[in-house]
């Protein structure tokens, strides 16, 4: 019997009480108190659906046993009630043991009482959705089952609850990404219990448990179903026969091919058979690298071994790498997978349950100090490695803090990071063309360095404009940052501390608006001087062109001097334009900063048929892509002598002058098409189309 003072308080506790009939036999009573979140039948519809797909799985027939067995679902208003109440009302189970709800046995008059306690709330968390319910009540239905739910082994215990928890309804199984499950595979190796045999008998992992239950439930689906329905005639033998089940050669092989698959290990093993370990000891990383060495030239390999050197390396001298807490004595493990088509990335990371449209990379906190980078090879490589080196700042920035106090810091702020250290070589930043963008928007919008930092904030290139905020700290207050990581990385796994930090971080960030804004113009002003300088040089070129060609021959000079009004005519508007690329308030706004933004490789191309051997030519390119298509025709203008002048404004009139007024938008451009996979402007020829297409990339960019 409940001692009085336990009703008393369950009744102020749980004033209401509703009965779900699940059949003739079994009749499950719901109490509880203010439902914030629900009404009464959604309480009562997601115990009928718990109990439908648990039966669906796991029973068979009720135990020959012969008490009578209540169940009763006790549902909390909140937290606190729960951890201020559990103990008492569970008969002695604190909220540690019952972790966010759970099922106890007591003794009533009528026979055994089978307590299911939940939250209804938890700080927004819908602790009552059926995944919830469905795992706490699993042991509820284990006790209705078998008359005493302690009978079960504890690992089975565990795995049904877990596998009720991922149990998608619809689709009649039990769903989890391979990270999960690859976790899970690693722990069995590393414990020796990685036969069902062994992990029934002596493991104690939870996903271990849940990996056991999910395959039997799939490979086997009656094996559990009849332990249960065993147990209650005679525990010892129903559970000596269910262990001869699983002790079987074949059942072990069947059991690591499932593992083979789930953990991704044989997808994986497909995608990126090789791999390489690259060790920086001082740091205590170890990057573990996996491709396709069939389809990755060494040159490519290469080059990404040397993005990952440089990433850690700038990463050290921007932020420092903190190693020195008792807990960074185990070596921290980074996979990155190189994949070689984005849709061999995405179909993997689609196993994982991860979406990873959009994103040329993605990063994630696995088991224990590792860490898993994946990126796939573009049509550009060098976006592959700036990609590889953002990815590589948010595992950084992982390593720096989720090893001491977890996961604090705001999205912003790691995307700030991310970019910053994609855009360092040799410890310094390389200003980016894009950033104008960004700082434009912050200047317009009057935005306040915390407020960009903060998840509350996303503007259209968000990501970018924490980068600014990043690159400021690190400009004028290089150890505020730092100082931040370190104290994330050194005060133990304090979660809320941690928390603590961030926000004290931001907090005394306010205190820099006003200097934040006077960089903001700062940078805008020395990026539109440097536009400015790319007008001299066009000026400069014209005053080159004029001063060779007279001294060469007179009368080509005179024949110069009759159209000279108008060529400088043309080459002011040329300054002009670049000088405004990055100021025109009617651009778009593009992120070309991010590594995330949307790649374009090929800026020029054939398009619909123009006449009979001739193709329309479109292009669409970036202001950074502008930029260095400038760069590279006063380069062959210059230098190689592979472009005379007029050549020179052709190519300004019918590519610089309409990009200028076009960013990110497909043109079609007048007076050119293709033929022959050659380019013809004003019926000139300029090469073939891909070698043209390579004068939009820095010269390094083009491997």
């Amino acid at each position: 019997m409940e001692p009085q003072v336990s009703q008393e308080l369950m009744q102020n506790l749980f004033p209401n009480k509703e009965y779900v009939v699940i059949n003739d036999k079994l009749t499950i009573e719901v109490k509880y108190g203010g439902l914030t979140s629900y009404t009464p039948e959604y309480i009562k519809q997601t115990v009928k659906d718990a109990y439908g797909a648990w039966s669906e799985n796991f029973y068979a027939q009720k135990g020959a046993h012969g008490d009578s067995v209540k169940l009763q679902l006790y549902v909390f208003k909140n937290y606190d009630e729960y951890k201020a109440h559990i103990k008492e009302l569970s008969g002695g189970k604190d909220h540690n043991e019952l972790w966010g709800g759970g099922t106890v046995r007591a003794h009533g008059a009528g026979g055994t009482i089978a307590k299911t306690f939940i939250v209804g709330d938890v700080n927004g968390l819908l602790c009552a959705k059926s995944k919830i319910l469905m795992e706490k009540m699993s042991d509820a239905f284990l006790e209705y089952a078998t008359g005493n739910l302690n009978e079960v082994p504890e690992v089975l215990r565990t795995g049904m609850k877990l596998f009720m928890w991922s149990y998608d309804a619809a689709k009649k199984e039990s769903t989890r990404d391979m990270h999960y499950t690859k976790e899970a595979y690693q722990k069995m190796q590393e414990s020796g219990h990685d036969t069902p045999y062994e992990i029934a008998t002596m493991a104690n992992d939870y996903r271990i448990a849940d990996c056991l239950v999910t395959f039997l439930q799939e490979k086997h689906p009656q094996s559990i179903k009849q332990l249960l329905t065993e147990i209650p005639s005679g525990r010892n033998q129903a559970i000596s026969k269910f262990t001869q089940l699983l002790n079987d050669s074949g059942i072990e092989i069947e059991f690591k091919q499932w593992m083979e698959v789930k953990s991704g290990n044989k997808v994986a093993a497909e995608l990126t058979p090789d791999n390489e370990v690259v060790t920086f000891g001082e740091h205590k990383i170890h990057i573990n690298l996996k491709y396709d060495n069939e389809e990755l030239s060494q040159n490519k390999l290469s080059s990404i071994k040397g993005a990952i050197h440089d990433a850690i390396g700038d990463f050290d001298s921007a932020f420092g790498i903190n190693n020195s807490q008792p807990w960074h004595n185990i070596p921290n493990k980074v996979n990155v997978f190189v994949f070689n088509t984005k849709s061999d990335y995405e179909n993997y990371l689609k196993e994982l349950n991860v979406d990873a449209e959009g994103h040329s990379g993605l990063t994630r906190q696995g088991r224990g100090s590792e860490v898993h980078v994946y990126f796939y090879l573009q049509d550009q490589f060098e976006s592959s490695c700036k990609t590889l080196k953002h990815e590589l700042g948010h595992a950084l920035t992982m390593i720096n803090s989720y090893y001491g106090t977890g996961n604090v810091l705001p999205l912003a702020m790691h995307e700030g990071v991310a970019n910053y250290v994609a855009g360092l070589e040799n410890g310094q930043h390389v200003n980016d063309h894009g950033d104008i963008q960004a700082l434009s928007a912050i200047k317009n919008k009057d935005l306040k360095p915390d407020e960009i930092l903060r998840d509350n904030y996303q503007g259209t290139h968000y990501y970018s404009e924490a980068e600014q905020v990043i690159k400021f700290l690190e400009h004028k207050h290089p150890d505020m940052l730092d100082s931040l990581l370190k104290s994330l990385s050194t005060h133990g796994t304090n979660k809320s501390q941690g928390s603590e930090f961030v926000e004290d971080f931001l907090t005394t960030l306010r205190g820099y608006d006003q200097e934040f804004k006077g960089w903001v113009a700062d940078q805008i002003s020395s990026k539109s001087s440097s536009a400015y300088q790319s007008s001299h040089d066009a000026e400069q070129m014209q005053a080159d062109s004029s001063a060779s060609e007279s001294s060469s021959d007179n009368q080509k000079r005179d024949k110069r001097s009759a159209t000279s009004e108008e060529d400088d005519e043309q080459e002011s508007v040329m300054a002009s334009v670049i000088e405004n690329m990055g100021e025109n308030s009617g651009i778009a706004e593009v992120d070309s900063s991010s590594v995330e933004s949307a790649q374009h490789p090929l800026k020029i191309r054939a398009s619909g048929p123009l006449e009979v051997g001739k193709y329309k030519v479109e292009l669409q390119v970036t202001y950074d892509d502008v930029t260095n298509f400038y760069d590279t025709i006063k380069n062959k203008y210059y230098t190689s002598k592979e472009y005379n002048y007029e050549q020179v404004m052709v190519l300004y009139n019918s590519i610089i002058t309409p990009a200028a007024q076009h960013y990110e938008e497909p043109i079609t451009l007048a007076e050119a098409y293709v033929a022959g996979d050659h380019l013809f402007i004003k019926d000139q020829d300029f090469g073939t189309l891909s070698d043209f297409n390579g004068m939009f990339y820095k010269s390094d960019e083009l491997i």
